[in-house]
């Protein structure tokens, strides 16, 4: 079996910011760093699912 290209699992605390980042910038929104701490605080990381490329997470979602 091969490794995936991009890698699929749950944020971690520390990817929190750049993941919601790049989701939003998937759909044209700014996020402030306030917008971003009520955001995370209503989200339940382990039910987040990203791909990363790298360090660098490319594709998102979460269910609230």
């Amino acid at each position: 079996m091969t490794n995936p290209p991009y890698p699929l699992r749950s944020v971690i605390d520390g990817e929190f910011g750049p993941w919601a980042r790049m989701i939003a910038d998937t759909y044209g929104m700014d996020r402030s760093d306030e917008d971003l701490a009520d955001q995370r605080a209503a989200t339940d990381l382990g039910r987040s699912l990203a791909a990363f490329d790298g360090g660098e997470p490319v594709a998102g979602a979460s269910v609230q």
